[in-house]
């Protein structure tokens, strides 16, 4: 990591906190992951060699399901945030 000045260490040492480097992406810390492989499996589902709708119809309730949580997420915290004027700090889903 680069920066224009010198990091104190705790700085440092929080930068470092709010970054995950692993060798697998995960579903709970990489939401578009989630919805990347969700897409991926209506569009095998919808595909000439499968035809399994069912499945596919699957997985849009489920992506709606989840737009609908984020949204009520990010909704709660901003009437949160208007009220108190701090950010909120989204948990990892799981």
């Amino acid at each position: 990591m680069r920066t224009d000045r010198p990091l104190d260490e705790e700085t440092a040492a929080r930068l470092r906190r709010a970054f995950v480097i692993g060798p697998d992406r995960q579903f709970d810390r990489d939401p578009r992951f989630g919805l990347i492989a969700l897409s991926e499996v209506a569009s095998r589902a919808l595909s000439p060699g499968v035809n399994d709708p069912a499945r596919a119809i699957d997985v849009i309730a489920t992506s709606v399901g989840l737009l609908a949580h984020w949204s009520d997420d990010l909704r709660q915290s901003r009437r949160c945030a208007t009220r108190s004027f701090t950010s909120r700090r989204y948990p990892s889903r799981t």
